[in-house]
């Protein structure tokens, strides 16, 4: 027979086991968000990495292309015999040799901003090391976090199996006491 003192115990057992599944789901939802951020900031990381990279290979490129130029100008003076194609290549000369300069000042800055000593140099491959280490982590993490919210969920569902298999039994025990000949059955309105 169920006893109020009974009734009572087992609501206290079905709280504290409601409460414990719903502290784990919340721990679960606030690692799965801090995963996010630091997957967000990996991301970042790596995409102003490429930019830097990017800027520096167009600076080779445009520092190249302007050394040709300004050696083809150089062939084409030794080879010119009018002092005006002379004077004109001169100014030319001057224009590229402005532009090389901005170039090279741009090149510096870049270098700088990397770093002038061969440790922050070489601290960038390391940067990306890092940072498949970390996506790794992440990854093994979140993998774990998903194992957790699968037990955590079939945990849930016997729980709730098991509420309901008591409901039900209680229904029934209380049904079937109500129905025993010499009681009279509870009406229903």
């Amino acid at each position: 027979m169920l006893t109020p003192q009974k009734l009572g115990l087992g609501i206290s057992t079905l709280v504290a086991i409601l409460a414990t599944g719903l502290y784990f789901t919340n721990a679960i939802i606030e690692r799965q968000r801090s995963m996010r951020e630091r997957e967000g900031l990996v991301e970042q990381v790596e995409l102003v990495l490429k930019q830097v990279e990017r800027a520096k290979d167009e600076l080779s490129k445009s520092v190249a292309e302007q050394a040709q130029v300004l050696q083809q100008i150089r062939a084409n003076i030794k080879n010119s015999s009018h002092n005006r194609d002379i004077l004109l290549l001169q100014g030319d000369i001057s224009e590229i040799h402005s532009d090389l300069s901005a170039l090279h000042n741009s090149l510096d800055t870049i270098n700088n901003a990397i770093g002038t000593n061969p440790e922050k140099a070489m601290s960038i491959p390391l940067m990306r090391k890092d940072i498949e280490d970390l996506k790794t982590a992440n990854q093994r993490d979140l993998d774990s976090l998903r194992g957790e919210m699968a037990r955590s969920y079939d945990l849930n569902k016997w729980l709730i199996g098991l509420i309901l298999a008591a409901v039900l039994g209680t229904t029934i025990s209380s049904w079937a006491q109500s129905r025993k000949p010499g009681r009279p059955a509870p009406k229903l309105e």
